[in-house]
């Protein structure tokens, strides 16, 4: 008897262990077929960002040597023009990956600033109507009369969502037009906040129904065709919806196919009833820059031409430095009245010469200072202010939004400032 139970037992053991290691091999197999499905994706991903960003730049490069030849302005003009596009769509889809890498890592954070919404829309109504008009199409945006022009909220966040809606509208409407409707669901009145729909309407080809799932997919477009006939990354709706989501705002759509769609965001703001940027209207952008002095710290000496030439045409003068170092020594040598500080520098970064600055036993240490920064993560807007600086921007910069910028830091100009100008500056 014992004997018998004993081989029982052993035989017991043994077609457990047998079934235990079945389990294991079937567990092992699904997970290598989830890390070949998750290394093909990747790979298809890849492949699909360096087309996608090598077209673009094929376009900034070759449009930019033709102007450099060309004689006649009208055919300058467009190779700057198309450049510029193509510039813009390649910042499109590096936000893209951003946002998504953000977003996968949870350090996504949704910012709270005050601005002006028309501002926020004309870098979206410059870019689509000329790509609009290439195409042969229509693009217009159309903001009704009760909407607030000053709002608090993400504004970059929110213009993000506004391109990327806008852009696909473009890319798959070939006849027709494009529209980006703003208005107001709701009103509260007391505590002044408004529910916007921002609609983006298209006479393209519309979306077979049952496919929202697909649309708002990560690496999906509902036809793989139409995606490699118009491009993209395949991540930009789903980016979208996720920063809505995190936003408290609502992205839906409705589509008929062969007649088109419109993707509406549905969002809750604050408005404001002052400006959004707190200077008198009687003071325009010249006024308000004459006789003042601009730093710029940057080590990149394209971006300091380039933002020397957008400070000079906005009126200000300009000093430079190559670095943090260099930078206070610029800010105890010189009359100034706004900083532009780069983060990442040789010697010594941004951050702490901005810290330098602040703790100078002088008036010199309230000087406003301004980030204009490479880095563009979530992070780094709270990592600029936390060492001193007033605001933020992130490369590469819009002049319009530098204008505001201005606008928002600089004082109103004193009778002083009005009628005498700094000593010529050394612009470096």
């Amino acid at each position: 008897l014992l004997s018998i139970m004993l081989a029982d037992r052993v035989h017991m053991m043994e077609k457990d262990k047998t079934r235990t290691e079945k389990k294991a091999k079937i567990a092992l197999q699904a997970v290598n077929r989830a890390l070949l499905d998750s290394n093909r994706v990747k790979d298809e991903f890849l492949a699909t960002i360096s087309h996608e960003m090598r077209t673009p730049m094929n376009g900034v490069i070759n449009c930019l040597i033709q102007a450099t030849g060309e004689t006649n302005d009208t055919r300058r003009d467009n190779f700057l023009f198309n450049a510029e596009d193509a510039a813009q769509h390649l910042m499109n889809l590096i936000e893209s990956v951003l946002s998504y890498t953000e977003l996968q890592s949870h350090e996504f954070k949704i910012n709270r600033e005050h601005f002006s919404l028309p501002n926020l829309l004309a870098p979206i109504r410059e870019s689509y109507e000329r790509i609009a008009r290439q195409k042969g199409i229509k693009f217009n945006i159309r903001i009704n009369q009760n909407v607030p022009h000053s709002l608090w909220g993400d504004r970059r966040r929110l213009q993000q969502i506004l391109i990327n809606l806008v852009d696909n509208a473009v890319k798959f409407t070939s006849h027709g037009g494009v529209e980006l409707c703003i208005g107001v669901d709701s009103n509260d009145n007391e505590h002044h906040r408004v529910q916007l729909a921002f609609a983006v309407t298209d006479t393209g080809i519309g979306i077979p129904p049952g496919m929202e799932s697909v649309v708002f997919d990560r690496f999906k477009q509902f036809s793989g065709n139409h995606n490699r006939r118009h491009g993209g990354l395949g991540i930009g709706l789903a980016v979208c919806r996720q920063i809505a989501a995190l936003m408290g705002a609502d992205l839906r759509y409705r589509s008929t196919v062969g007649e088109g769609s419109e993707f509406i965001l549905a969002i809750n703001l604050e408005y404001s009833d002052a400006p959004a940027v707190h200077t008198p209207t009687t003071i325009d952008i010249h006024t308000l820059t004459a006789g003042r002095r601009a730093l710029i710290v940057e080590d990149n000496p394209v971006n300091q031409l380039v933002l020397k030439a957008a400070l000079s045409k906005l009126g200000l003068e300009t000093v430079c430095a190559n670095n943090g170092e260099e930078g206070i020594a610029a800010v105890e040598n010189n009359a100034l009245d706004v900083i532009l500080m780069d983060c990442q520098m040789p010697v010594m970064d941004g951050f702490e010469a901005t810290r330098h600055i602040r703790a100078l036993p002088s008036e010199k240490s309230q000087v406003p200072i301004i980030a204009i920064t490479a880095n563009a993560m979530s992070r780094d807007k709270d990592l600029c202010l936390s060492c001193g600086m007033n605001d933020y921007m992130s490369k590469p910069v819009n002049v319009k939004y530098l204008e505001d910028m201005l606008m928002k830091w600089l004082p109103p100009p004193t009778q002083e400032h009005a009628i005498i100008h700094h000593p010529q500056a050394n612009t470096g």
